[in-house]
């Protein structure tokens, strides 16, 4: 089970954040830029992306009709394909591109330093 530590934001929302490596250079060993990672986190499904600039964590499942967003693929522009439909979402704010009406991804926070790599639910 992942090391937790909780966090109050301005917002008072609580955000816990999970432990999921070391340290963000075995992450980016484990993650080749635009591969998509599933975690299971609290019983939430959760990928990972990492691109050439930065790490994303969002819900793994497509807001359109659940697919599991770690079958698809990021694309150049940095956003995450469904495999099932098309859709896609900017990795970045997690806003659908396709201009087909569907919900936004619901986007994690991702943070590293030297006690290791995290991602806040």
């Amino acid at each position: 089970m992942p090391n937790s530590l909780t966090f109050q934001t301005s917002s008072m929302a609580s955000i816990t954040w999970h432990k999921l490596y070391p340290s963000v250079a075995e992450a980016e060993t484990d993650l080749k830029p635009r591969m998509i990672k599933r975690f299971v986190i609290e019983d939430l499904k959760v990928a990972l992306v990492r691109t050439e600039s930065s790490f994303y964590a969002f819900r793994e499942a497509c807001p359109h009709l659940g697919e599991s967003l770690h079958k698809g693929l990021v694309n150049a522009w940095d956003e995450v394909v469904c495999p099932l439909h098309f859709y896609r979402f900017s990795l970045r704010t997690g806003e659908e591109q396709s201009g087909k009406n569907c919900s936004d991804l619901t986007q994690y926070l991702v943070k590293y330093d030297e006690k290791g790599f995290f991602v806040g639910v």
